[in-house]
């Protein structure tokens, strides 16, 4: 540190490719002898020493900061879970779980700072993602978790999605489970006791964007869209029902037969784990009218959900149960990104009642900290509620036109495999 100020660097996942390979390896040694990974510890805003076992700190260091004048340089997540196990094993300081009250609250300064009285609880801290997990996680309706049977494993069966530019993919587990291009198991890093399994999509809302807003129709839709006081993607849904009824198309999935995307435009972060991976668009025309757009941006769509779809899969092979995603964040407010996401990974999908689910799920490690709930389990269990729940299509022609796709999605991988071993060899 340099008087209190040290550089963050925050590395890409396309810059650590080779880094993450060696962290891998030591990560499986470690486990072989009973060592799990936790977290780098920060100092928190209470003046404590516990150590976060958030299961990413890049994003919790900043806050501690501003309120302690300390700040830990890191380089990659993996790294700070190594430097944790080393520095926990020298300094004997304890771990928290999240909400956890630390120390004795708020310190006078801190206090003075944030117009909060002296004391006030302070409770271990989550990344805005995780949030979003002890937020949502047990937003079911009871008949779903009743039908489970065991309380404490019937958490397990579902997957938590943060839908924003990026996607997160959580799910939690009674035992650890190493599955190669997801990361974790991290303990007790979102739900205490619990193992995280994380996965993620680099580029979900940002390729959505960028899908759109490059194409030569957007100025046009994005002026029909202000001018009906609706987002654009709105007008690319509405779009869409109408190219439907138009083309008598048997259902609106049916109109990107002749498109595939592959939506690695920022690498593939699982499960797969190639950072050198290529965004690929199968179909394209000279046509530039925005009714190509709009089946460009289901198409897009369709690939983005075909790639959770293998995360899921690739996650359940591994040895998880998942049945059931629960989704929130900006993409989960877009009924068609839902309801694809429920057609081609063959779960139903439910939004929680409450949209902002990493406030909420911010909000509950405060009120655990404040000891109005005895844990975060049951902080969860009282304050998450179910909203809608959109069930996958029984229609079994949809499932096998989407069985095809997904076959041509993994296909489009293998062949960029070939040409860039292709390439590779023409240049050796």
């Amino acid at each position: 540190m340099h008087n209190g100020l040290c550089e963050v660097i925050v590395t890409k996942d396309r810059e650590i490719a080779q880094q993450d390979a060696l962290i891998e390896e030591i990560a499986q040694r470690l486990e072989q002898v009973g060592v799990a990974f936790v977290d780098f510890p920060v100092l928190h805003e209470d003046g404590s020493n516990r150590a976060n076992l958030n299961s990413w700190t890049v994003n919790c260091i900043m806050v501690p900061y501003l309120l302690t004048g300390e700040l830990f340089s890191c380089i990659s997540a993996y790294w700070l879970q190594l430097m944790t196990l080393l520095y926990l094993m020298q300094t004997g300081r304890s771990v928290a779980f999240p909400g956890h009250s630390l120390g004795s609250g708020l310190t006078p300064a801190a206090a003075k700072e944030l117009g909060l009285a002296v004391g006030t609880p302070v409770g271990t801290s989550l990344i805005d993602a995780h949030a979003g997990g002890v937020g949502v996680i047990e937003s079911v309706p009871a008949s779903e978790s009743e039908s489970k049977g065991d309380d404490k494993n019937t958490i397990c069966h579902r997957m938590v999605l943060v839908c924003g530019t990026s996607t997160c993919h959580m799910a939690v587990s009674q035992r650890k489970i190493f599955i190669p291009g997801i990361w974790g198991p991290f303990w007790s890093a979102m739900v205490p006791e619990y193992w995280l399994t994380e996965g993620g999509q680099s580029a979900t809302g940002a390729l959505l964007d960028y899908v759109v807003e490059n194409h030569v129709a957007s100025p046009h839709l994005a002026n029909r869209a202000a001018s009906q006081g609706i987002s654009i993607y709105e007008l690319l849904n509405r779009i869409l029902e109408s190219m439907m009824n138009e083309l008598k198309a048997p259902f609106l999935a049916a109109l990107t037969k002749d498109i595939h995307v592959l939506p690695d435009f920022h690498g593939n972060r699982s499960p797969i784990a190639d950072p050198k991976s290529k965004g690929m668009v199968c179909g394209l025309t000279l046509d530039k009218s925005e009714k190509q757009l709009t089946l460009l941006y289901l198409a897009t769509v369709q690939g983005i959900a075909y790639g959770t779809r293998h995360i899921v899969e690739h996650c359940n092979s591994q040895g998880h149960k998942i049945d059931t995603l629960l989704a929130c964040g900006g993409l989960a407010k877009n009924p068609l990104y839902i309801q694809e996401h429920a057609d081609i990974i063959g779960c139903p999908l439910i939004l929680p009642r409450e949209s902002e689910s990493v406030l909420l799920g911010a909000s509950i490690l405060g009120a655990v900290a404040a000891k109005k709930y005895s844990s975060l389990h049951d902080a969860m269990k009282a304050l998450n509620a179910p909203g809608q729940v959109i069930h996958p299509s029984k229609d079994p022609i949809l499932k096998k036109y989407h069985d095809a796709k997904y076959r041509v999605f993994q296909e489009l991988y293998e062949q960029q495999l070939s040409r860039r071993k292709t390439m590779a060899e023409a240049l050796a």
